[in-house]
């Protein structure tokens, strides 16, 4: 029985672990870049709102024994057809990301403040967050090995731990996380290339 339940476990952890994050909610984009991320897999894909069409990713595209075209990460270990990334985009259950006022101070239910705003610097806001007691979410070395050399120099070179992740693609999105005390968790969403990136939006997970 104790094997029965562990393993129901198991699968509910595996399914929880895998999410659609719109990195860039600005509605005058034309272009929407998705991170779909899940088992220890991710990749992007632009899709442009007008037409429906992915215009450019690095996940893997392939048809299924129906012909329905699908998208997975490079070891299949996630796959969502194309019209089901559509319908994310259009009416999102659960959004990672949304759209911010240019300055906003908003509290969660800890009351830790986000004294940050969109296109400040990121070192900038990381200072201002930490200083208002907000811990970075240090992601493991191991994982950042794998990932592209921006994500490696953000974490090694500029000791930003907190990386989860760059697009690569588009308009270089970078997602930083956060938590507080109580485990609620903030993440931070930069956009452009530069060295110093600018802030994009933000929101909680």
């Amino acid at each position: 029985m104790k094997k029965i339940l562990l393993f129901i476990m198991l699968i509910t952890l595996n399914l929880s672990s895998e999410e659609l994050i719109v990195l860039n909610a600005d509605e005058s984009v034309d272009v929407t870049e998705v991170l779909m991320r899940g088992n220890g897999e991710q990749c992007n894909i632009n899709i442009e709102k007008a037409s429906d069409k992915i215009l450019k990713t690095n996940c893997i595209q392939l048809k299924n024994s129906k012909q329905v075209k699908i998208v997975c990460t490079k070891k299949k270990k996630m796959c969502k057809t194309e019209d089901e990334l559509y319908e994310f985009i259009a009416h999102p259950s659960n959004p990672k990301v949304s759209s911010s006022e240019d300055v906003i101070v908003k509290k969660n239910k800890t009351g830790l403040p986000i004294n940050i705003k969109q296109e400040m610097n990121y070192s900038k806001a990381r200072t201002i967050l930490l200083n208002d007691g907000w811990q970075s979410v240090k992601s493991r070395w191991q994982d950042i090995a794998e990932q592209n050399t921006r994500v490696q120099e953000f974490y090694h070179d500029r000791n930003w731990k907190e990386i989860e992740t760059c697009s690569g693609t588009g308009m270089g999105y970078c997602i930083f996380y956060f938590i507080d005390a109580y485990g609620n968790k903030l993440a931070v969403v930069t956009a452009g290339e530069a060295d110093d990136p600018s802030v994009d939006n933000w929101s909680f997970e």
